[in-house]
This record gives structure tokens, C-alpha cells and sequence, in this order.
């Protein structure tokens, strides 16, 4: 079930579960087995913080209960080892909370004298120095360098809801950055919703009003049209390279932060669509878990999650790598081909997923890459996979190996041949959040 399905019939009960900001994800699966940040999440914790229990069918076909008292290590695996890794959940029970009103807010940090304006990054920085103290006045949203301007989209929920106590909140900051000649800040928009459902259809639009991602459609974008590769050659729908990385307080108060988010940013080489898209989802309740789980570890440091959109071809985020050398990045929103991928996606609990993906799934089963044990197989070139001839090469190579998916080196610039010169539209990819309200 998906995230708006789920609060949708959660709703005239007036609670409301933690899900991705995007209504058709599921809540069980990836999502919530790999970190699974959303809107509200550095209040209530990340997705793998929500689970009370799986049922999950591993690789020899039994059926395991997983909780803190049965299979005790599985469960502690299925919360932060990646999806698709130790079997197939059939079923979760998860956390709900008491529904709150929700009050949103957007405004833009527009430059007045160009794009490469410097003291727009000023105001950047600015911004992520303000998050630790944001997050604990109950402050999360998202934010999107697009274009030569800031779109900070914020929500405040319950207690700190209201126009009033978000003015309060924000106006300091606000008066800050209008004290620059160079920046306008105008606001666009402030609206205080009753609950969780009201906020999500106003935001992201009701469900049945988005895109039917339907079986059919999802053999398409791996196969192409006719569903099973026979009929036509696959064509790729909206493949976008990412890279990223987490910052935390630590990160913020470096007097390279600047300078770091400056060369992180792909627009800074030419790339057209390229931008910096950033995270407030971190913080608050993903620092004080309830319990312990395998999500990699810089996650509980962590403020933010910055994304750099449209990095292929270029040096991605190293800049923030060199500014955050001990952190890591949420693996379904990074570079799959990361040079240090294990530890950037698991850091320290790699090791102990790697005895229970062999205790459960000695054969491998279930294979994902970038994921545990990934490179003791290998997708050959007649497309089959197999168990890699040469295990101890393999393991000490850098990178994660590549998919039997073809479809996913195929990265659509629309027609263009150097996504950092020439220009061309990417499905999926819009400044002002588009279908997804943020």
C-alpha cells in the first residue's frame, strides 16, 4: 500500500502514518527498508523507525515473523539493510500518530543582480547554519537551488503551527537576507491546513488525480513499450543522475561550507536543469531513535540530505565528500556507482549485514546493487546473473557492480550527447517541485 493510500484510509480515524513525499511510494518497501525520509520525519523519526514488525518470506520459501523478540537480527537488517535484499515483505505493521494540523509555507531568495551573484551562496550557507535551531522550534520542509534563486518550501505541525508562531520563527532569518541589496526574499505562500490528508491533497494533489504507475507501465520503463522487450527497444523514462551526500551541524559550522555547496552544484558547470536540492528531514527524532536499527549510521548526525541533480559526466558532490569525509549518503537518492558505496550507504553496520544477508540468503536469492553482498554476483553480458568467478576481485573493486538492467546506464538528456553543454529537458526533473507540491 502506498503512502497516500494508507493515510487516506487512516484519516477518518484522524491519525497519520510517516511516508515519502511522494504518495504513490510504498511504505514497506525500499522506502522503509533503507532509511525513508519524508516531510515530517525528523519529528516522528525515519521509515525504518516506524516498524513494529515484518512478515517476510526469505530465499528457501518459509515465512519469518521479524520483531525484537523473533528473528530478532532480521528485523534489525529489514530496518536500514535496502529492500529487495533479505526477502519479500508481505507484511508490516508500522507506527501511527494523532493527527495535527500542518501549516506551510514558501517564499524565494531571488538574487537582484544575476545568477552568479556570490551572495546567493552566502544566503545558502546562511540557511543550513539556521537548520539545527530551525529543526528544534519543529521546522522541516525542503529547499531547491534552481535557476539563480532559493524555493524554501517549511512546515511547522501542532503546538508550532499557526502563521503567527511561523513569522515568529522565521522572521529573524528573513530580516537577515533583505539586509543584503543583492537578495529579495518574497513570500508566495502560507497556508495552515487541518490535518495530515488536507495538507497532502493541497501539497501533492489526491491520489487518484496522479500518474497510474500500473504494472504495465513499470515493465515499460524497464523494458520499454510491449511491456517484454520484444516489441521495441527499451527507452528509458526519466533516468536521472544523482549524487549526495548528509551534513550535520558539524558540517555547517565549517568555514568551507560555502565554498562546498558553491562547487556542488552541477548548474555552476553549465548543466542545464542542474541544481541542488535539499533535505530538512534529519534532526530532532532521527537523532533520538527508539530503538536500534541498521540505517547507516550518519543518518543520526545528520540535518539534511543534499542532492545534486543532473551529475553525471561531472565531479558530483565531491566537494561536499571532502567537507563531510566521515558521513555518507540515503542510497536511493545517490550515486550508484559511489567509488566507496559500502560505506556510504552502510558505513559501520556493513559488516553485520553481511553475515545475516549469508545467514538467511546463502545463495543469493535476492540480488540488488548497490546492496549487501552485491558483489559476490555479477550481470554478464548474455544478461544472465551468476555468482562471480573471482569473489576476492570483485570485493575489492571500488564500485558496486552494474545491474542487468540496460535501461538504467541509458541516462535520458533529451537527445543531447553532453549533458554538460547541451541542452535538453529530463522528464521528472521540475524547478518548483512540481508534481510533488514541494
Amino acid at each position: 500500500m502506498s503512502t497516500q493510500e494508507l493515510n487516506n484510509a487512516l484519516s477518518a480515524s484522524k491519525l497519520f502514518t510517516m511516508g515519502a513525499a511522494h504518495g504513490s511510494v510504498s511504505v514497506a518497501g525500499g522506502w522503509g527498508q533503507t532509511a525513508g525520509h519524508g516531510p515530517f520525519t525528523s519529528l516522528y523519526g525515519l521509515g525504518v523507525d516506524q516498524v513494529l514488525e515484518y512478515k517476510v518470506v526469505i530465499a528457501d520459501g518459509s515465512l519469518k515473523v521479524a520483531n525484537k523478540v523473533s528473528n530478532p537480527d532480521l528485523f534489525w537488517a529489514l530496518r536500514g539493510g535496502g529492500g529487495g535484499t533479505f526477502g519479500v515483505v508481505v507484511e508490516a505493521t508500522i507506527k501511527a500518530y494523532q493527527d495535527v494540523p500542518i501549516t506551510f509555507q514558501e517564499f524565494w531568495i531571488n538574487t537582484t543582480t544575476g545568477a552568479n551573484n556570490p551572495e546567493l551562496f552566502d544566503a545558502y550557507s546562511y540557511l543550513h547554519t539556521q537548520f539545527p535551531s530551525l529543526v528544534s522550534k519543529g521546522v522541516t520542509g525542503y529547499y531547491y537551488l534552481w535557476n539563480g534563486g532559493i524555493d524554501v518550501k517549511m512546515m511547522t505541525t501542532g503546538k508550532d503551527s499557526g502563521e503567527a508562531n511561523v513569522r515568529r520563527i522565521w522572521q529573524p532569518i528573513w530580516d537577515k537576507l533583505n539586509a543584503s541589496e543583492a537578495l529579495n526574499v518574497k513570500m508566495s505562500l502560507l497556508i495552515t491546513y487541518p490535518n495530515f490528508k488536507a495538507f497532502f491533497d493541497g501539497r501533492f494533489g489526491p491520489i487518484e488525480s496522479m500518474p497510474d504507475m500500473d504494472f504495465k507501465q513499470r515493465l515499460n520503463k524497464r523494458h520499454g513499450p510491449g511491456g517484454d522487450g520484444n516489441e521495441a527497444v527499451p527507452k528509458p523514462e526519466g533516468i536521472v543522475p544523482l549524487d549526495s551526500r548528509l551534513l550535520g551541524a558539524e558540517h555547517f559550522a565549517s568555514p568551507n561550507l560555502t565554498q562546498a555547496l558553491e562547487q556542488a552544484n552541477p548548474a555552476a558547470l553549465g548543466v542545464p536543469m542542474g541544481g541542488l536540492q535539499g533535505h530538512l528531514v534529519a534532526g530532532g527524532k532521527v537523532m533520538d531513535p527508539d530503538d536500534d536499527t541498521s540505517v547507516l549510521p550518519a543518518w543520526r548526525k545528520a540535518y539534511v540530505h543534499v542532492i545534486g541533480i543532473k551529475t553525471l559526466g561531472m565531479r558530483g558532490v565531491d566537494s561536499l565528500r571532502r567537507l563531510a569525509p566521515g558521513s555518507g549518503a540515503y542510497a536511493n537518492e545517490a550515486d550508484p556507482q559511489d567509488t566507496d558505496w559500502k560505506r556510504t550507504f552502510w558505513g559501520s553496520n556493513y559488516v553485520r549485514l553481511s553475515k545475516i544477508k549469508t545467514k538467511y540468503d546463502p545463495e543469493m536469492v535476492f540480488w540488488t546493487t548497490p546492496g549487501v553482498n552485491a558483489d559476490l554476483m555479477e550481470a554478464r553480458s548474455e544478461g544472465r546473473v551468476c555468482r562471480t568467478a573471482t569473489p576476492a576481485v570483485a570485493m575489492a573493486r571500488k564500485t558496486a557492480p552494474k545491474n542487468d538492467n540496460t535501461n538504467a546506464l541509458k541516462v535520458d538528456f533529451g537527445g543531447t550527447s553532453n549533458p554538460q553543454t547541451e541542452a535538453g529537458d529530463v522528464e521528472g526533473i521540475k524547478p518548483e517541485g512540481g508534481e510533488n507540491g514541494l
